[in-house]
């Protein structure tokens, strides 16, 4: 990166001359320069336009003079991405590479640090899944219009796997018992047969899951101070094939469970609440401590706090310890309670939005429940008229949220078309046609026409759900039924009967959980 000042400082700037620029016009470096004529320019406001200019990360060099009430900008743009390439890669696709962790693009502004970080992410992408010697290289090839092809070229070396995991500082449990707790595994000879998949190779995330495993294993059993080390790895093969992973561990003391109590903020409003949330808590005094159950304890303490409609309620867990004993406190802190103020229904193309709002269990104004939106989720993937439904909630304020509903439709309509045969009435021919939501609108209409040698019938029928926005479903049906009969005397002939049906359903069941 190159910058020149020049020391001639002109009371006033009345004109600005662009130099150097190929790709860009005058009056978009203008506008990153910040120049508003006419200007008094002192040198400070020199430095403060080279900076703005750099700051865009599309010059390489960039030169201000001030001749006589002109300003000049000298300019060299830094170079655009052609093309970018990636050899040598096996474990990865170029695609994956190129599309989803390079910075460096095609027609992307090429610069060295955006090269040095690409360089950086690829290098630690392939030690972190294993390939502990791998070396990242690149060349860089000029191209017309001041233009670059970059090529890549990765030498993967060869994927170490674990040979071995041992662990420093157990004492209570065995090295097997611990073994089991972690999700990296040894090289074996069943892994020759694939029994443990990709679990034998030296993946670091996997190492770090290993650690957050094997702390809430201790943790579960009692051992609240115990202290897992970051996993240490040791290659033990010259062609790097196999390493060896270390754990260090200490274990510290065992405890138990002591006296708990719920604290609540704001105890005057909520002291019949606080009763409810005691009665939640999972520990019990005198058992062995277990982390998981404190955790699990606050995770529906918060539930249950937001079903009240405390959406931002915390619960932070304090230990008292005393000796081998832990008391545990969980603070409540409530928070305002929160409401809907908005709506929203997105994604819907053909079902009208008032069909979907008279099936949630929430409204603008309610205060918000998280039961309510599961129950109101569920019952718009009962309607069967959607792939999906999924809710979104946004904090607009500390006591105010808009709740997104993005539906994902389905078709709705059917045709179906059979035959059959029976002894009564010979050939049986068949048609439905349904669609479960009349444009959009919810409501039923189906045609059934069925035809044999002895009669016919037709049904068609329409259906209103949740009319004047209750449970019932208001319904009228029109019906044909005809039928060839026989009579001595008269001989052959028709039985028509025409008629009209209505009904009025009530829905008793309602959902009430949503899974």
């Amino acid at each position: 990166m190159f910058a020149s000042v020049r020391p001639a400082v002109a009371d006033s700037v009345q004109k600005v001359r662009i130099e150097g620029n190929e790709r860009l016009d005058n009056a978009t470096i203008e506008f990153y320069a910040k120049v508003a004529l006419p200007e008094e320019i002192t040198q400070g406001r020199l430095h403060e336009i080279i900076s703005n200019l750099y700051g865009t990360s599309l010059f390489k060099k960039v030169e201000v003079d001030i001749v006589e009430d002109e300003l000049v900008i000298s300019v060299e743009e830094n170079p655009v991405v052609r093309n970018v390439t990636v050899k040598g890669n096996h474990a990865f696709s170029a695609k994956t590479l190129a599309e989803d962790l390079l910075k460096l693009k095609k027609m992307s502004i090429f610069t060295e640090s955006n090269l040095n970080q690409d360089l950086g992410k690829l290098h630690s992408l392939y030690v972190s899944r294993g390939y502990l010697k791998a070396s990242v290289s690149y060349v860089i090839k000029p191209a017309p219009r001041n233009s670059v092809d970059v090529e890549v070229k990765i030498v993967e070396g060869p994927l170490t796997r674990i040979g071995n995991v041992r662990f420093v500082g157990n004492t209570v449990f065995t090295e097997l018992e611990l073994q089991e707790v972690i999700a990296s595994k040894r090289r074996s000879l069943t892994d020759i047969f694939g029994f443990f998949g990709d679990s034998t190779k030296l993946f670091s995330e996997r190492l770090m899951v290993d650690q957050s495993l094997l702390r809430d294993f201790y943790t579960s059993r009692g051992y609240l101070d115990v202290k897992i080390g970051t996993p240490s790895v040791e290659v033990t093969s010259k062609d790097y094939s196999y390493a060896t992973v270390v754990f260090s561990i200490e274990e510290g003391k065992k405890y138990r469970f002591g006296d708990y109590i719920v604290i609540v903020d704001d105890v005057k409003t909520w002291e019949d609440v606080e009763r409810e949330l005691t009665n939640i808590v999972l520990t019990k005094k005198g058992e062995v401590f277990n982390m998981s159950l404190v955790e699990k304890t606050s995770t529906l303490l918060t539930a249950f706090l937001n079903e009240k409609g405390k959406l931002f309620a915390t619960v932070k867990n304090d230990y008292d310890i005393h000796g081998d004993v832990v008391n545990v406190k969980y603070k409540v802190s409530l928070g305002q309670s929160v409401y809907v103020r908005r709506i929203n229904i997105l994604g819907n193309t053909r079902t009208l939005d008032s069909v979907i709002r008279r099936k949630l269990g929430v409204s603008e104004g309610d205060v918000y429940s998280t039961f309510a939106m599961r129950q109101s989720r569920r019952r718009l993937l009962n309607l069967d008229f959607f792939e999906s439904v999924d809710a979104d909630t946004q904090r607009i304020s500390d006591s105010a949220v808009d709740i997104n509903f993005t539906v994902k439709e389905r078709g709705t309509g059917s045709f179906d078309i059979g035959a059959g045969f029976s002894p009564a009435s010979g050939l049986v021919g068949k048609i439905s046609i349904k669609e479960r939501n009349l444009l959009g609108t919810g409501k039923v209409i189906s045609f059934d026409l069925m035809r044999s040698l002895s009669g016919m019938s037709s049904v068609l029928d329409l259906v209103t759900p949740d009319i004047f926005d209750s449970e019932v479903s208001f319904g009228v049906g029109r019906f044909i039924l005809g039928k060839v009969v026989f009579r001595q005397k008269v001989g052959r002939g028709c039985l028509l009967l025409m008629g009209l049906l209505v009904v009025l359903t009530q829905g008793f069941l309602r959902a009430c959980r949503a899974i």
